[in-house]
């Protein structure tokens, strides 16, 4: 908490789940300043901790945005960060929140206008899910066959539009781990945010 609250701009948690009787822990930090991305669309930074004590999982951290639209949870960083360290005793957290700082100062330099160029971009949604049903990214099949169900009377959609309907889906129907949900949602992101 103390180096949270040397990073810039006013942060608050907005969730906190402790489970196992304490050995696990996920923290959902949100930042109190909007960005508008277009279109009445807006994102407010976000940190995302994972941890737990008895080694269920690796310690995580993830800078990134928080949608304000649809209330969706989307989760987006593409030029942000995310660390995933396994348990050591020398973990440096205010080392760590330091880098998340820099990520943070990315936000306006380079995702928002790749956000931005996203909602732009029409694709073929076909074409994109094929990219994404590649075996080496990890999205489970049942998600990619789910959005393309959602999507096939539809000829072309903005990659925006598409990132969307994948981290709406992520958020809402995915029952896994946090720390997969957020392995499943950086491979998605990576190859949308390419094209």
């Amino acid at each position: 908490m103390e180096a949270i609250k040397k990073l810039d701009g006013e942060f608050s948690f907005k969730k906190l789940e402790i489970a196992a009787n304490g050995a696990r822990m996920f923290a959902h930090i949100e930042g109190k300043r909007e960005i508008d991305i277009g279109g009445k669309d807006t994102v407010r930074p976000t940190l995302i901790l994972i941890n737990s004590m008895d080694g269920s999982t690796r310690f995580g951290f993830k800078v990134g945005a928080f949608r304000l639209v649809c209330s969706n949870g989307m989760i987006a960083g593409m030029a942000m960060m995310n660390i995933l360290i396994r348990h050591t005793s020398g973990v440096d957290f205010e080392a760590i929140l330091n880098s998340g700082h820099k990520a943070l100062e990315n936000l306006e330099k380079v995702s928002i206008p790749r956000w931005r160029r996203m909602k732009d971009t029409p694709v073929k949604p076909e074409y994109a899910i094929k990219l994404l049903q590649n075996k080496k990214l990890g999205i489970p099949d049942r998600l990619n066959n789910r959005i393309l169900e959602l999507t096939k009377e539809t000829d072309m959609i903005t990659l925006w539009a598409l990132y969307n309907h994948y981290t709406y889906h992520l958020t809402h129907e995915y029952r896994g781990s946090e720390e997969r949900r957020l392995f499943i949602s950086s491979a998605v992101e990576r190859v949308l945010g390419n094209l």
